[in-house]
C-alpha cells in the first residue's frame, strides 16, 4: 500500500491529490482499489517506473 508520500509523487491533478489525500485521511475504505485505477491511467512512462503492467480484459 503506498504511503502519502509516494502518492504526491505520482503524476496525478492536484485534484485527484486531494480526492487521495481525504481518503486516506478518513480511513474510508482501502486506497489500493482507487490507486490501481488511477494508475491503470497513468502515462506509460510512469507505469513503466513502477513496474505496473495493465489487466488483461
Amino acid at each position: 500500500m503506498p504511503d502519502r508520500k509516494e502518492l504526491i509523487s505520482l503524476r496525478l491533478s492536484s485534484e485527484e491529490k486531494a480526492i487521495l489525500s481525504e481518503l486516506a485521511d478518513a480511513d474510508m475504505r482501502p486506497l489500493s482499489a482507487y490507486i490501481r485505477v488511477l494508475l491503470m491511467e497513468a502515462v506509460p512512462e510512469e507505469r513503466k517506473r513502477l513496474k505496473i503492467q495493465p489487466k488483461a480484459s
